[in-house]
């Protein structure tokens, strides 16, 4: 899997010779872990993500590939109690993520709506449990999550100027990160930034 995930960072570096923008991203995240908490409680915590954009036109009108490499930090926070002690369970994804979409222009560019495959590689995996005066640390291997991640990215693009934008984003995980079949957990992350392009 990582053997494929750095194909990809190659092909979006690769694509650079054709790009005809570029630009930065950064903004938030609202994180979720499907599976990871009841549905009356409901896993959350905030992350944030910093990347790049590069835009190649094909060759129809108003319609783009972009790719987007960047850093985003995931994950999700849960309550728990076990044996009357209460239990707050932090689960922290970082990730090497890499967006490849096809976007569509309206209103002369100044709104782009765009949807694709997304892929990401942990490069940190853990959950830190706090409890009382008690506090442990899981630092999770390859045995216990998939490091590879893969889903479905929705988003859209307002251009406040020529150069400046705002973005939303929703990845909607389609990997178990669990090793374990018997519980499926899925991330689904909610962004929220701006984008400067050159």
């Amino acid at each position: 899997m990582k053997k494929i995930f750095l194909s990809l960072i190659l092909v979006a570096a690769s694509s650079v010779c054709f790009a005809q923008s570029f630009g930065v991203k950064a903004g938030g995240n609202i994180n979720e872990i499907a599976g990871c908490a009841s549905s009356d409680n409901k896993a959350i915590n905030i992350g944030a993500y910093v990347g790049g954009v590069i835009e190649v036109g094909l060759p129809v009108a108003n319609l783009g590939v972009r790719f987007e490499p960047m850093f985003t930090m995931q994950g999700a926070t849960r309550n728990r109690e076990v044996l009357k002690v209460k239990w707050t369970d932090k689960y922290q994804f970082d990730y090497l993520a890499l967006p490849i979409l096809i976007d569509y222009k309206f209103l002369g560019g100044s709104l782009v709506l765009m949807a694709g495959p997304q892929f990401g590689y942990a490069v940190n995996a853990k959950q830190v449990s706090t409890g009382e005066s008690n506090e442990n640390t899981i630092n999770y291997s390859k045995d216990d999550v998939s490091f590879f991640d893969a889903g479905l990215t929705l988003g859209a693009t307002y251009m406040v100027t020529r150069n400046l934008g705002v973005d939303l984003r929703y990845n909607f995980g389609l990997t178990n990160i669990l090793k374990d079949t018997d519980t499926i957990w899925q991330n689904r992350v909610a962004s929220i930034g701006v984008c400067y392009m050159f």
